[in-house]
């Protein structure tokens, strides 16, 4: 995320989610977009695209790709956490709340044939039984052109929608209870990220905001082994 996403998380103590029909890969929400039929009886589930919101983190603790994805501008940051801080902290706002639903996991990567196989597996009468748990499950399917990210996800879905029109909406955490660690980009200039570090001292952050070491250079010692056979004096 960027450094001014940062501060916002830390100075509103929340995680923003927005609307997951926003997400650019065009088969995100496919479930909603799919043209549905149960039986001889057609479903348009295109509405519940509304009342679906998501958050996206990464299970790789480093990587090229995802430094030069989501930080272009060369001053990201990474934050740490598990998905159990995540859970603990959010469980406290679910058990206050009736209006929605949040579930967190791992993104299952899949071919477009392996996903339709699956839901076509379930029958007409599983399809109307268990409906909410095919809405959960396919918002944790992504096609496998995008297993590089080990993408994993809060996922809510609000139950109480007459009052839940916003793009976003903000869940209430405790930073210090579900950050861990706070990494910069790699490519950050050090007058940026001690600029960057100042300011997290200001809001009341006080633990560890390091820059990334991937592309630190260790200049490495490589020794060949010697062996009489690789050279033959007699001819």
């Amino acid at each position: 995320m960027g450094f001014e996403g940062l501060q916002e998380l830390l100075l509103s103590n929340s995680i923003t989610l927005i609307k997951t029909k926003y997400w650019e890969d065009t088969y995100e929400n496919f479930l909603f977009k799919s043209t549905i039929t149960a039986g001889d009886t057609p479903f348009n589930l295109t509405s519940h695209q509304q009342w679906i919101y998501g958050s996206c983190w990464t299970g790789i603790s480093e990587s090229d790709a995802l430094w030069r994805i989501y930080s272009q501008n060369k001053c990201g940051v990474r934050i740490r956490s598990t998905i159990g801080k995540l859970a603990r902290c959010l469980q406290k706002q679910f058990d206050r709340s009736a209006a929605w639903i949040v579930n967190i996991g791992e993104v299952k990567y899949c071919t477009i044939q392996e996903i339709i196989n699956y839901f076509e597996a379930f029958s007409e009468d599983d399809f109307v039984a268990e409906a909410t748990k095919l809405f959960r499950e396919s918002m944790f399917l992504k096609r496998r052109e995008f297993k590089h990210e080990k993408e994993i996800r809060i996922i809510l879905k609000v139950k109480s929608k007459q009052s839940f029109y916003n793009e976003v909406i903000s869940l209430p955490i405790v930073p210090k209870d579900v950050i861990e660690e706070i990494t910069f980009d790699p490519r950050i200039s050090n007058e940026l990220q001690e600029l960057f570090i100042s300011k997290l001292k200001l809001i009341g952050y006080e633990k560890i905001a390091n820059k990334s070491n991937l592309y630190n250079h260790e200049r490495l010692s490589i020794r060949f082994k010697y062996s009489d056979d690789m050279f033959d004096i007699t001819k």
